[in-house]
């Protein structure tokens, strides 16, 4: 039991692991009563190996329904170094795996070795290539920061798709609202770095904006025009959500 305990987070302490699996319990029940969060296809989450987890981001309550809802593994996140600033917030979201990132304006060399250390390690990662959460509900354009860890890490890449979550919580409210929507989070299939890595940057990423796309076709959500898939960002660094923790 202790080592599929381990095998969740590789190189991490039993406690930091307990302490995820506690708080990832915790909100995914809140977030069924609240929302009736749903799995879809979550068999597809390879239970070991790097991984990067690759999503549209719709609010706030992204980052914890993708993660709490996959049994097998914790996931490491992406998260805006402001939120650190606040001390309680700060200890609480490292404690959950997240790891700060300077602005999405040029690569932060630290974060990246940082990701791709606890990638080699062979855990799995969660990023939302938009950068920041959508305006209306469709998905913004992808930066293509996820293809720089794929290069280093070589793993590959696994599309999701969360639908729901802009009505339960919209950018333009301070609070989210129970029972406004269902939040469901549809899991793809993953792709192999060699894949992406066989593609231009550009066409790697509209590859991974359609996979979402699709899947939130699927699931009724509005996707947004397909041809400006790709932003053209100066650098390619990863890019952080505002708030990329279970919890």
């Amino acid at each position: 039991m202790l080592e599929r305990m381990r095998s969740k987070q590789p190189g991490a302490s039993l406690r930091s692991i307990l302490f995820y699996c506690f708080v990832a319990t915790s909100s995914r029940w809140a977030m069924k009563l609240a929302w009736g969060l749903k799995a879809i296809h979550v068999e597809r989450v390879p239970a070991t190996g790097p991984l990067v987890l690759v999503a549209n981001h719709q609010s706030y309550i992204d980052p914890p329904a993708i993660g709490s809802l996959i049994p097998t593994r914790n996931l490491d996140y992406i998260a805006r170094v402001g939120l650190f600033t606040f001390k309680p917030l700060g200890w609480f979201i490292a404690a959950l795996n997240s790891i700060p990132i300077r602005g999405t304006g040029g690569a932060d060399a630290s974060t990246i070795r940082e990701v791709v250390a606890r990638l080699n390690m062979g855990r799995a990662t969660l990023m939302f290539p938009e950068g920041s959460r959508t305006y209306d509900g469709a998905m913004q354009d992808f930066q293509a920061g996820v293809m720089l860890l794929v290069r280093k890490a070589k793993c590959p890449v696994q599309p999701v798709a969360i639908a729901g979550a802009f009505k339960a919580w919209p950018r333009s409210r301070a609070f989210p609202m129970p029972f406004a929507s269902r939040v469901r989070v549809m899991y793809g299939e993953p792709i192999p770095a060699e894949t992406l890595l066989a593609l231009p940057t550009h066409e790697a990423m509209a590859l991974l904006r359609e996979r979402i796309a699709a899947m939130l076709t699927e699931l009724g959500e509005p996707v947004g025009p397909l041809a400006s898939a790709v932003a053209t960002p100066k650098s390619e660094s990863p890019a952080p959500a505002e708030s990329q923790s279970p919890a």
